[in-house]
């Protein structure tokens, strides 16, 4: 496998229009990085084509080879974060604050329990064999002969070539019947079998996606959406809230938008906005909400732990202990008193 820069060299002379489409060289550039750092952006920038032009690619019916491809390189890149993941889990990691006011620094190590559970549940689906004819089951096959697979998709293969690379690797029982073995070959070619998110989200044959390629797409453009979202200017979990900036979002600009932006939506993956009057009450109605329920959390316990009364009724406390006996099993006081 050819070594992979991170670093891009921007004084390349200005690319024609012929070179900005797809060929068979930047898919195999564009599979490689993604295996290495499993970063779709560093990827798509290593063969200078936009995040959403692989989105576009991979949907489209000449981007069967290049989907499977990407999903046999996202399996290999996890192994390189599950490593990294696996010395966070064991030897814990350490957190810095900076206090620019006051111009301290703070540190701490700690240990990511849910991070070390996570891992666990990761690790115990590792040995649970994929559906036969789903995705997860192709890019298995395929990540077990990736350079091979490369090799196919640089000499301009698609999805007939990629079907029959996957079918020549996969067993098959001699002795299985008709529906094993059918079940055993892929989804596409057989149009009988499961893909993954149909089985996950869908419960829909193989059939179904092929017959009408909008389900597949709206499937791979949500992985697009889930990265849209909102947040504050300087928002991290190493810094406190109190030093966050103003609301921002990489949601497309409404119609008519004159705020402030940085970029342009479509164009820069690094694209971001400031919001709309209408978007930052909704944001600081709902702030307003989170902080409202956690200080109310946060005063139960404490009026809890030191055994003072939280203001509620008796028959209020009453309700509360009688649901606690129902769940344990068991008859409620009220219920008691009534049969009495």
């Amino acid at each position: 496998m050819t070594y992979i820069s991170k670093t891009i060299d921007h004084d390349q002379p200005e690319e024609d229009a012929e070179s900005l489409r797809w060929t068979a060289s930047k898919q195999r550039t564009f599979l490689e990085t993604l295996s290495f750092y499993g970063n779709v952006r560093i990827a798509a920038a290593q063969c200078f084509m936009s995040t959403r032009a692989c989105y576009n690619l991979r949907v489209r019916h000449d981007g069967a080879a290049f989907n499977m491809g990407w999903n046999a390189a996202i399996l290999i890149a996890r192994g390189r974060l599950l490593d990294e993941l696996m010395i966070r889990a064991l030897d814990g990691q350490r957190d810095t604050i900076e206090r620019d006011e006051e111009g301290r620094v703070a540190a701490r190590h700690r240990f990511d329990n849910r991070l070390a559970l996570g891992l666990l549940t990761r690790l115990d689906r590792v040995a649970d064999a994929p559906v036969a004819g789903s995705e997860s089951a192709e890019a298995r096959t395929v990540a077990q002969d990736f350079e091979a697979f490369l090799a196919l998709v640089e000499a301009g293969g698609q999805g007939e070539e990629a079907r029959a690379f996957v079918a020549a690797r996969t067993p098959v029982d001699a002795d299985a019947d008709a529906e094993t073995q059918a079940a055993a070959e892929t989804a596409e070619s057989q149009r009988h079998g499961r893909c993954e998110h149909c089985l996950k989200f869908h419960d829909a044959s193989a059939a179904e996606c092929s017959a009408d390629p909008d389900i597949l797409g709206a499937i791979l453009l949500g992985e697009f959406a889930r990265e849209l979202c909102v947040w504050r200017e300087g928002e991290d979990a190493s810094v406190p809230p109190a030093y966050w900036g103003d609301y921002l979002t990489n949601f497309p600009p409404p119609e008519g938008f004159e705020g402030t932006q940085n970029g342009v939506y479509g164009m820069d993956d690094d694209y971001s906005r400031t919001l709309t009057p209408e978007e930052r009450a909704m944001a600081d109605a709902k702030e307003a909400s989170d902080t409202a329920n956690l200080v109310w959390a946060g005063e139960m316990a404490r009026l809890r732990w030191f055994g003072l009364p939280d203001g509620r009724d008796e028959e209020d406390e009453q309700a509360d202990e009688d649901d606690e006996v129902r769940a344990a099993g068991g008859e409620s006081a009220t219920t008691a008193l009534a049969e009495a």
